[in-house]
């Protein structure tokens, strides 16, 4: 029995030992899975606030362009109705050299001075306003004339052209001269008894409307 336990007590120290041997090399063979682990954590977490400055920065910089193009049509409006209400004031100002049009001014060519108005009046105001001007309506007596004055304007401008009762009813100037048939005259009903002049043609319309007016007197002078 004593050789017995003797063996068995060798053995048992025997095996201890090769465990006490085989825990340490176990120990030094781990992995460090901790070490791992917190390198992937700090990883997640700077990617995480990496993604999220982008977020913020496309997210405002998206916002402020579509401030900016929301804005950009207001801009566009208001410098379009700057233009527009240049366009609208600019006959009123005098000569313009872009497009050969001007009001308040008198303009003139050959034998011929004409006055544009500024302002609008009815067809028997303009024919007093011309008459204190020392001039009257305009009267235009070949197709070059009206060629001319219809490159000088934009809007309608009443002329010494009327309907003449005591005539049967035939257009005729304020001199009682008759329209030439070269001249492009656009009539429209017989009840409407005053003559205008547009960009494109003469055209008839009730004296009682206010358009601009064009008087004509003879040149004699630089001063006029």
């Amino acid at each position: 029995m004593s050789e017995e336990r003797v063996i068995y007590t060798e053995l048992k120290s025997a095996h201890s030992r090769q465990q006490d041997k085989r825990r340490p090399m176990f120990k030094r063979r781990g992995f460090p899975w901790h070490i791992v682990a917190v390198t992937l954590g700090f990883l997640c977490l700077f990617l995480l606030l990496a993604i999220t400055g982008l977020g913020y920065m496309v997210s405002h910089g998206w916002s402020g362009e579509i401030r900016q193009d929301m804005k950009a049509p207001e801009d566009k409006n208001a410098s379009l109705a700057e233009v527009e209400d240049h366009l609208i004031l600019l006959p009123t100002t005098g000569w313009n050299e872009d497009d050969d049009t001007f009001q308040g001014k008198w303009y003139c060519h050959g034998k011929s001075c004409y006055h544009f108005s500024k302002e609008e009046k009815t067809w028997e105001r303009s024919m007093v306003s011309c008459q204190d001007l020392q001039s009257s309506l305009l009267k235009i007596d070949t197709k070059e004339e009206q060629v001319l004055i219809q490159s000088k304007i934009k809007y309608n401008h009443w002329i010494g052209l009327s309907r003449v009762q005591e005539s049967g009813n035939h257009w005729k100037w304020l001199d009682g001269s008759p329209v030439s048939q070269q001249l492009s005259f656009r009539q429209s009903f017989s009840h409407v008894k005053c003559g205008h002049l547009r960009p494109s043609a003469i055209y008839s319309a009730d004296c009682s409307k206010s358009f601009h007016y064009i008087c004509e007197k003879e040149f004699s002078g630089p001063d006029n």
